[in-house]
């Protein structure tokens, strides 16, 4: 029964790392995000359609980005 705590250890470990990946991946996205929406306000309506457009293209089941 020893034996199972290093491997659930290791998994455990694992699975926060993809958290954590995803987390990360979310807050980058949702920077760009607000950079163009800043864009957008700004009047700089190409530069934020950029922005956007390659959002899209990094995040296409994204609903926010929709």
């Amino acid at each position: 029964m020893r034996r199972s705590y290093p491997f659930a250890a290791c998994l455990l470990l694992l699975a926060s790392s993809f958290v954590w990946a995803e987390e990360q991946r979310d807050r980058r996205l949702d920077q760009v995000f607000q950079a163009a929406a800043a864009q957008y306000e700004s009047g700089h309506l190409a530069e934020a359609a950029t922005q956007l457009e390659n959002l899209v293209r990094v995040a296409p089941e994204s609903f926010e980005v929709h």
